[in-house]
């Protein structure tokens, strides 16, 4: 019975990432439609360039609903009594800094096209407003459109693009709205908050951790009763998961690599819903822990599979992962060149990240690793 709850824990996880984007590809396929209505008396090279047109406006069109999404997070959440802390959209992030000024940063998290992040307020734990507006932006764009499509009778290019933006609009309102199992959305972050005194704690905790590095708190500086060790049946949705993830956090701020290690060894062994960018966020820490101590290059490649590999290089705007590149090229492959181009990553990701009291720190684990080298160098000797 164990086994096929985890089973199925696993399988949910799955199958909601897949649905979003079984819903987002719908959306496209509406254009195509769309486009089939409106351009077939077109011919040849007319067609193929109106087609090529509308791919390219599909997709600008997507780039505004998203930009949309993460406005509407942000007003609702200012009418919420949360203040601004950052606005991304790609790789660009307007931060609030602790001096109340508002910085241009670059970092890129993968598998998301923006993220808008507000500073929960002192008192009360208000989270659905917040979190519904993005879809609510989202759909008032698209009455909007919807309207101006039928004021002008269904007919001309205007129409073609307002239909456009209610197709992509829908699709962006599914995509987010609909609580799919695994998902992380805006619609599974409300149904799971709402039911669950535990999502709401993880909920509002990640946010006010992000509060506290912003003031220059390290991880390690954080409330103690924060961190617990975590218990598999509690970490039932992606949410729910952040204080586990948090706690990994913790211990390998504070030193203690053995059991940083074993408690990632631990929760990656679980069927839990991880969001992706953590997973493989924890193996990074543990492939650094175990260079730091065993140092066995079977045990790192255990972590370097194909999946850490590609979110390693969309991460690299992220010094924790050039951290630890340039510590296994250097410590473990001896590969001198590759450590090189790792080490310039690092400092490349470290000027423009926008946590500074992180980058304090990973530069002290680098220092960590120039120790290890130089006690190698004396034991050859």
């Amino acid at each position: 019975m164990e086994t096929q709850t985890k089973n199925s824990k696993k399988k949910e996880a799955g199958n909601g990432s897949v649905l979003v984007a079984v819903v987002y590809l719908f959306g496209f396929m509406m254009i195509g439609i769309l486009c089939g209505i409106y351009f077939h008396d077109f011919s040849g090279g007319k067609y193929a360039l109106a087609m090529v047109g509308a791919v390219l406006l599909a997709y600008v069109i997507f780039f505004l609903h998203i930009v949309l999404h993460e406005a509407g997070h942000m007003v609702c959440g200012l009418l919420s009594g949360y203040g601004f802390h950052s606005f991304r959209i790609l790789s660009f992030t307007w931060q609030k800094d602790e001096d109340g000024k508002i910085r241009l940063y670059r970092y890129t998290i993968a598998g998301t096209a923006g993220q808008c992040i507000m500073e929960p307020p002192q008192t009360g734990t208000p989270y659905l407003l917040y979190n519904l507006g993005g879809i609510l932006a989202n759909g008032l764009l698209v009455l909007i459109a919807a309207g101006i499509t039928f004021a002008a009778g269904g007919k001309g290019m205007l129409s073609f693009v307002c239909l456009c933006s209610v197709c992509i609009g829908i699709a962006v309102i599914l995509a987010n709205g609909i609580p799919f199992a695994g998902s992380g959305n805006d619609g599974r972050n409300i149904l799971e908050i709402g039911r669950s005194k535990e999502a709401r704690d993880a909920f509002f905790m990640q946010l006010r951790g992000i509060v506290l590095l912003k003031k220059g708190v390290r991880v390690k500086d954080f409330p103690k009763e924060w961190f617990v060790q975590p218990k598999e049946e509690a970490l039932t949705d992606p949410i729910c998961t952040v204080p586990a993830v948090l706690y990994c956090n913790w211990l390998f701020d504070r030193g203690e690599t053995k059991k940083t290690k074993e408690t990632i060894d631990e929760l990656l062994t679980w069927e839990i819903p991880l969001h992706p960018v953590h997973r493989q966020s924890l193996k990074a820490d543990a492939q650094f822990c175990e260079i730091l101590g065993e140092a066995r290059e079977s045990e790192c490649e255990k972590y370097r599979d194909a999946e850490y590999l590609k979110y390693a290089k969309a991460m690299k705007t992220y010094p924790a992962f050039a951290r630890t590149e340039y510590a296994y090229q250097r410590l473990i492959r001896k590969n001198l060149e590759a450590a090189k181009n790792a080490l310039h990553s690092f400092e490349c990701a470290c000027k423009q990240y926008p946590y500074p009291v992180e980058v304090e720190a990973e530069r002290e684990y680098l220092r960590i690793v120039t120790e290890k080298m130089d006690d190698s160098s004396e034991e050859t000797t």
